[in-house]
Parts: C-alpha cells; sequence; structure tokens
C-alpha cells in the first residue's frame, strides 16, 4: 500500500461558510475551515500529515474503524497483515475455518461462485497495488469486519460512513436475460469479463451488446442468453422482438413476459441485483439499508436513482462509491438524511420528506451500522464478476480527503479523483492523517478536504502542490 508522495508542498487557506440543514432542524454549523498543514517526512514514501483549523468539530475515535487495503487492514488505527501472507487467489474464510479473518462472514464458494478471494496477479487499482478482492459469479461478497464487531456491532452510533471502490465487467442497471434457441451458441461472446458481439433489435434503433450465453443454467432447453439492449431502450420497447447478433447472425426472441420462476421459468429477467448491505444487527432485527443496482432502500422507504440520471458503476471500471447515513439528533436539530455517491457524482440522496418519514419507523437497536454485504449478490448476475478494494468504514461522518481538484464542486460533476486518507488523530481544530496517494499521480496538485460530524467540508482545498501561497507556507520537517 505503500506510495510514492510529491515532495512540493504548500497551502491556501479555506473560506469559511455557514450551511444550514435544512427546514427539519435548527442547528446552523460553520464548515471547516483549513489555516495550515505541517507535513513530516516518516520516509521516502510516506508522509504524516497534521491540519490545523477550525470547525472540524470532535471525533470521538480519531481512528476510522476499518480501512482495508487488503495486505493491509487498519482495524481501528492498528495495521493488520494477515492477509498479506496468502497466496494468489486465496480464499477469504469465515471465523471459524479462520480465527484471524479480516471479515467475520464473507460467502461460502457454492453453486459456482468461487467466494471473495485476494488475488495479486490480477491488474490492481493503483500502480502500486499489492492486492485486492476478487470474486465470480452471482454470490461473491464480504460481510461483517471484525474490526466493528464481526457480527455483533461492539458500539452504538447514529451515523456512518464508508466508502469502497468496486469494478463490474457489465452495467448491472442494463442487463437482461432471455431463454436462449438450438442456434444461441452462434453469438459472440468477449469470454470472461468482456462483451461480445453488437446486437440489433427489430424495429429499434442503435445496436446492443452480448454478454454471455449460459447453455446449461436453469431448466430451459438451451439455456440463458445474457445481454445489454441500446441505451434508452425500455423493456416495453422488446416485448415480442428479435435480436440478432450483427456478425453471428445468430437470433432470439424477446419473450412477451417475465418469468415467474427465475431461471426455471419461461420469460424474460430485467435488471437486478445488489452490491452492499448496511446493517446494525446480523440478525436483522436492527436497521439497515441495501444499496443496488436502481437505488437505495432502508426498511420499506426507497430513494431512487433515477431522479438523478440513473447513473451506475461504469463497467470494466474502478468506481468509488461512498455512502452517508445519519439518524439525526436525539433533540430533532438534525434531521435524518442517507446521501451516496457515485465517482463523485450523486447517486441517491435524501429530502425532507424522506426524513420525516424515517423519524416515524420504530427502530429498536441504535447499534452503529456496520458492513453487512459488500461485493455482489443476486440469483441472476450469474456472468458476473466482482473487484474490490480500499475499504473504509466509520461510525461518524468525520473524514479527510485529497483530491486532484481544487474546489470540491467539480468533483460533484464527476471530474478529478479523491483518495480517503487513514486518519490518526483529530480534534476541533487539529487532524493528522498518513499520506495515502492511492490512484493520485505522484505529479498531481493536491488539495485537502476535511469532513465535520454533518459531512460538511471546506468547499476549495487546500493545496500541497509546487507553489507557496501565503499566507499558510507548509512547513516540511525531515525526519532522521
Amino acid at each position: 500500500m505503500a506510495s510514492s508522495v510529491s515532495k512540493r508542498v504548500s497551502a491556501l487557506v479555506a473560506g469559511l461558510t455557514v450551511i444550514s440543514l435544512g427546514c427539519l432542524g435548527t442547528a446552523v454549523y460553520a464548515a471547516p475551515s483549513i489555516g495550515s498543514v505541517v507535513a513530516e517526512r516518516v520516509s521516502d514514501d510516506v508522509f504524516r500529515v497534521r491540519v490545523q483549523g477550525a470547525g472540524f468539530t470532535e471525533k470521538t475515535d480519531g481512528n476510522p474503524v476499518l480501512y482495508d487495503h487488503v495486505d493491509v487492514t487498519w482495524e481501528n488505527g492498528k495495521p493488520n497483515f494477515h492477509q498479506s501472507q496468502f497466496k494468489d487467489g486465496q480464499l477469504v474464510q469465515r471465523q471459524d475455518l479462520d480465527p484471524n479473518t479480516i471479515w467475520a462472514k464473507p460467502s461460502n464458494p457454492i453453486e459456482g461462485n468461487t467466494g471473495m478471494l485476494v488475488v495479486k496477479s490480477r491488474p490492481h487499482r493503483t500502480s502500486d497495488g499489492v492486492a485486492h478482492y476478487f470474486g465470480k459469479g452471482s454470490d461473491n461478497f464480504l460481510g461483517w469486519p471484525m474490526a466493528s464487531g464481526g457480527e455483533t456491532t461492539e458500539y452504538s452510533s447514529r451515523t456512518m460512513y464508508s466508502s469502497f471502490w468496486i469494478k463490474l465487467p457489465y452495467d448491472m442497471a442494463r442487463y437482461y436475460a432471455i431463454p436462449g434457441t438450438q442456434q444461441s451458441s452462434r453469438f459472440i461472446d468477449g469470454g470472461d469479463d468482456s462483451y461480445g458481439e453488437a446486437v440489433k433489435i427489430s424495429g429499434l434503433e442503435g445496436t446492443g451488446k452480448i454478454i454471455r450465453y449460459k447453455p446449461n443454467l436453469g431448466n430451459q432447453d438451451y439455456g440463458w442468453l445474457f445481454f445489454e439492449p441500446p441505451e434508452g431502450v425500455s423493456t416495453r420497447d422488446m416485448l415480442g422482438q428479435e435480436l440478432v447478433g450483427v456478425d453471428s447472425g445468430a437470433s432470439a426472441v424477446f419473450p412477451s413476459s417475465g418469468s415467474q420462476s427465475k431461471f426455471d421459468d419461461y420469460g424474460y429477467l430485467a435488471p437486478r441485483g445488489k452490491y452492499a448491505r448496511f446493517w446494525g444487527d446480523s440478525t436483522g432485527k436492527g436497521y439497515g439499508f441495501a444499496l443496488g443496482n436502481i437505488g437505495w432502500a432502508g426498511h420499506g422507504l426507497s430513494l431512487w436513482s433515477n431522479e438523478y440520471g440513473g447513473i451506475s458503476p461504469e463497467p470494466g471500471q474502478w468506481n468509488l462509491i461512498e455512502v452517508e447515513v445519519s439518524l439525526g439528533s436525539n433533540d430533532g436539530t438534525i434531521p435524518p438524511r442517507v446521501a451516496v455517491y457515485m465517482n463523485g457524482k450523486t447517486f441517491v440522496k435524501s429530502d425532507d420528506s424522506w426524513a420525516k418519514e424515517i423519524l416515524n419507523v420504530s427502530v429498536q437497536d441504535r447499534s452503529g451500522l456496520t458492513i453487512a454485504l459488500l461485493g455482489i449478490n443476486d440469483f441472476m448476475s450469474v456472468p458476473f464478476t466482482v473487484e474490490v478494494d480500499d475499504i473504509y468504514l466509520d461510525k461518524s461522518l468525520h473524514r479527510v480527503k485529497l483530491c486532484n481538484v481544487s474546489d470540491y464542486n467539480v468533483y460533484r460533476e464527476g471530474k478529478g479523483r479523491c483518495e480517503l486518507q487513514r486518519v490518526t488523530g483529530w480534534t476541533d481544530n487539529q487532524v493528522e492523517f498518513e499520506q495515502y496517494l492511492g490512484g493520485l499521480g505522484t505529479n498531481d496538485n493536491l488539495y485537502v478536504y476535511i469532513f465535520d460530524k454533518l459531512g460538511q467540508h471546506n468547499q476549495k482545498g487546500v493545496l500541497i502542490g509546487t507553489e507557496k501561497v501565503p499566507p499558510s507556507p507548509i512547513e516540511i520537517i525531515e525526519i532522521n
């Protein structure tokens, strides 16, 4: 996980802004303001950074609960190198088989699924990456990190922040499955992790893509064909229409009705799938939320991504997903809210009406949320693989980011890149962290963003770059 760090350091002063939290609450808080930064070079490629300013708000524990780089996992501030000795492709096992496991309840390798593996030979997310998680099949996931107590969360909290990088080969929001035919084997697929030939659908504009043909899947005579339709095409548009491979000439018919029994009944299967679940109790009796291909749901109160442009993870690329959850304050001054971001863009976000509804939900268990499932989990995603890296979890919304954009609004537009930092200390006016470049370039201008207990942050970043900008130049301390 070690990364090369730019040795060119300077700083700006971030502006002070005041943000109201909406009509449900009356509390008004100033966003964090950064005044100075001091970087200590611990080794050739590691900097320890101290940020001073105002409005960071108190954090009960300076360290995050979990920051899992796979080869080394930081658990409540302490490094765990258990997986650094794993062989390439070694299975992540449950506690009964591996008492030292990082994850108490990962999926088991059954029914064509590999389970979650620690892989070292596949291309990594970052140039200096050593290992990441990988699974092949429809049901491969990690769950219940030991850092938060395993299947029994060891802390109470009304807030949670989690982020992770995920890579899927196909678009989970747009893939369909239809029964195959005698000639379906002629369709040209791209093998594992790649799209196959283009397909035309009779009467419709544009081309779709073949994903995979699975001849022995389910009870249909010729298995099932997986594909993506042309962009903008709906299920209704395809009913009863013929699909034809542009190169192969192979054809199949999109059924006029949906399957009522998964892969055992004739009919189409529409996009579905889940890749994250956050629970406070492993029995399912506590409160919890799930994130899937079309939105976010919690206790029957759903938020849908199509309100924000229908974004989904970019196929074949590493995507950063960030999750903020707050049940609000006991006195009602801070309303409940949920926000999910994908590569900086808003995926789903609660509003005042949702916050009012969640206040009426009976939630008996106030134990903190943790990661109950992370990976892929659905009967239909048979041809999928999933890759996961740099998993972050904390019981508060406090965090530090380094970004290569100077205005966070630019990142919210989906431009630039940010990396979570490993926080080591936190007070209202000082934060310390160990710099982690991740996917940031060594020649990038790097900007610091501090997030407080409400998830607010300085809008303008503090530059770590080539130019010394008064009035707060960063001091570099060499440690011999």
